[in-house]
């Protein structure tokens, strides 16, 4: 379990988020099976890299530039030899998720649209990729609206990801404040139930010292008293009902 959490899964505080994109990698593997030439093996294995990369720029230490660098680069090789522009998505996603600095994450996003700048270059220079050639205005229309889609994706997903930080973070402080009231109000009770138990037993001492005094001279006053003193014991019990 340990081997798949620090070398397969993904952090548990991304949730399910991250393994949503992986489904769309179905499509570059379903274009190269069956696995037959060396061109095909060649690229599955720089798929898996980018997989690894993908999977390994989620954890926030030193070897992260490696890790995003690395997906770039690995997409801009894609490009060119299968036209896989759309594996930028995977980066720009995972970049506006990281809980990194402002520097930091302008950093990322100026590589990342030198790389999507770079691919969409090359593949406008390729006349017969069928990118830049579409025959109808709905084709034009999609390809638009992908590229679109694509500039906007890293934005998107670092506002949603400030969204639900600062969401977790209301919920903790939250948290906080009413553990705080929740002791306030103990110490409250128990400084109550101190001065009510002192008060209590004070009564209690001078009416028991009052009840004694007439134990010799006046007998028959002694009961009397005595029902006296079971007053505070009485209001006592009463107040700790009420609690």
């Amino acid at each position: 379990m340990k081997f798949l959490q620090k070398y397969i899964l993904f952090p548990k505080r991304f949730g399910f988020y991250p393994y949503f994109w992986l489904i769309w990698i179905i499509f570059p593997i379903t274009s190269l099976w069956p696995f037959d030439t060396a061109h095909k093996l060649v690229t599955a294995g720089l798929l898996a890299i980018f997989i690894w990369g993908y999977r390994n720029g989620y954890s926030v230490t030193k070897s992260l530039p490696i890790w995003i660098y690395g997906q770039y680069l690995l997409c801009v090789i894609l490009t060119v030899t299968d036209a896989w522009v759309y594996l930028t998505l995977f980066t720009a996603w995972e970049i506006g998720s990281l809980p990194i600095s402002k520097p930091k994450f302008r950093q990322y996003l100026i590589g990342y649209y030198v790389t999507l700048g770079a691919c969409l270059l090359w593949l406008a220079i390729q006349v017969q990729s069928n990118f830049f050639s579409w025959e109808s205005s709905s084709g034009v229309g999609g390809g638009i609206v992908m590229i679109l889609f694509e500039l906007f994706s890293p934005l998107a997903a670092k506002s949603i990801s400030n969204s639900y930080r600062r969401r977790e973070e209301l919920r903790a402080q939250n948290s906080r404040y009413a553990d705080v009231i929740k002791r306030g109000e103990r110490e409250r009770i128990a400084r109550d139930l101190h001065d009510t138990l002192g008060q209590s037993f004070s009564t209690i001492t001078i009416k028991a010292e009052l009840a004694s005094k007439p134990l010799e001279k006046k007998p028959e006053q002694v009961a009397s008293e005595l029902k006296k003193l079971q007053q505070p014991r009485e209001t006592t019990c009463n107040w700790f009902g009420k609690l």
